[in-house]
């Protein structure tokens, strides 16, 4: 949401008039107003707080899945041992050990970050509200 320029200087203004007209209104009209709009203008927003988090852990996923794809790279390819290629054939397995040991250790450390971050995040706003 975004206000326009000089809105706030204005609904001020507004404000102070209407405490000066006793037919209007007192000291103390519009306290709480006055509180919010502090809080929203010394304090980042929220959405600001998550969307940054939330960008932080897309920057901090691309690089561990790029640096596991990059030292996995056999494992994930399917380049297979002589051993593994013998017990392949033999046994017909669809995807080696390895090849899942690996995807797990690039796949599954980035959604568990994601889901304590959003536990987190659920967490903190229990407190606020």
């Amino acid at each position: 949401m975004s206000s326009k320029p000089g809105a706030g200087q204005t609904a001020e203004r507004l404000i102070n008039d209407i405490r000066n007209n006793p037919d209007e209104g007192s000291q103390h009209s519009y306290v709480d107003l006055e509180k919010l709009a502090k809080k929203w203008n010394n304090g980042t927003p929220r959405g600001t707080m998550r969307r940054g988090f939330f960008r932080l852990w897309l920057v901090l996923s691309i690089i561990w899945f790029a640096t596991g794809a990059w030292l996995l790279w056999d494992d994930l390819t399917g380049n297979l041992r002589p051993e593994e290629l013998a017990a392949h054939v033999i046994f017909g397995q669809p995807l080696p050990e390895r090849t899942i040991h690996a995807l797990e250790l690039v796949l599954l450390p980035q959604l568990g970050l994601l889901v304590l971050g959003c536990a987190g995040v659920w967490v903190v706003r229990g407190f606020r509200s």
